[in-house]
């Protein structure tokens, strides 16, 4: 890869606010902020194939990329975050559960006692011809680095089968959920066709990363501030006060700008 690439990581974007998914939900408005911060600050955004023809040499990336994924396709998600990407003239990566489309997340019902509704495929072939990508995050969302191998390649292998057969492309990459992973999870992704997978491991992917299958990623959550997502974008760690102190002085000053290129 010729560049540092911030992956940023969101779930759910919705004016309905529930306090046990609050961590993971941001308000359309809040959504909009931050893209229009990414905007001013010269972010382009790139899509994971362009991540990985930069990787392999065969594409550099441009000035200042970020890569924009939402994992899980719930439907409010895709209801806001999509009109507001395509107005800006950004792309982003949806990691779709193949198992749950136009239905419930099931799997929040025992994580945290609710059941938030997935988009369903008129929603997802919309998203994808106003310039967005749908890509895999297994069938039924379990911890893939916990389960047999068995189940794993099934959840990875069909999963990805099911996707291609609702959206009409192929699919090459993947999301593990929860972010659960293993050296055997990243091989059976390898043997079912995948060519990049991302975790939950917050760092910057940058050109010193030597695995496709385990990229790292920026979380951007509901419960920190716009400072702390500024600081997240450009670091993909928490910020303590006094580095948003010192950022946000910089801001004003002028300091804080990327140059536009």
């Amino acid at each position: 890869m010729t560049a540092a690439v911030p992956i940023l990581m969101y779930h759910e974007v919705s004016a309905r606010l529930d306090p046990r998914y609050r961590k993971y939900t941001l308000t359309p408005q809040e959504l909009e902020r931050q893209l229009d911060w990414l905007g001013a600050h010269a972010y382009r955004t790139v899509t994971m194939d362009d991540v990985l023809a930069a990787w392999r040499g065969t594409r550099p990336l441009p000035p200042n990329p970020v890569a924009i994924t939402f994992d899980d396709g719930g439907r409010d998600c895709i209801e806001h975050a999509v009109p507001a990407l395509a107005k800006r003239g950004f792309t982003a990566t949806f990691y779709i559960v193949a198992g749950i489309v136009g239905g419930p997340m099931r799997w929040l019902k025992q994580e945290i006692g609710f059941e938030l509704q997935a988009a369903d495929w008129p929603a997802l072939w919309a998203a994808e011809k106003m310039g967005m990508r749908c890509e895999a995050h297994s069938i039924t969302h379990p911890r893939l680095g916990q389960v047999d191998a068995a189940t794993c390649r099934d959840e990875l292998a069909r999963g990805r089968a099911m996707l291609e057969d609702g959206l009409g492309h192929a699919v090459t990459h993947l999301a593990y959920p929860f972010g659960s992973f293993s050296d055997e999870t990243c091989a059976i992704a390898r043997e079912t066709g995948y060519a990049t997978a991302c975790t939950t491991v917050e760092s910057i992917a940058s050109a010193t990363d030597d695995e496709l299958l385990a990229l790292p990623r920026v979380p951007i959550l509901g419960t920190e501030s716009f400072g702390e997502f500024t600081h997240r974008v450009r670091t993909a760690q928490r910020a303590s006060a006094l580095q948003l102190k010192l950022e946000h002085v910089a801001e004003r000053l002028g300091f804080g700008r990327r140059p536009q290129s």
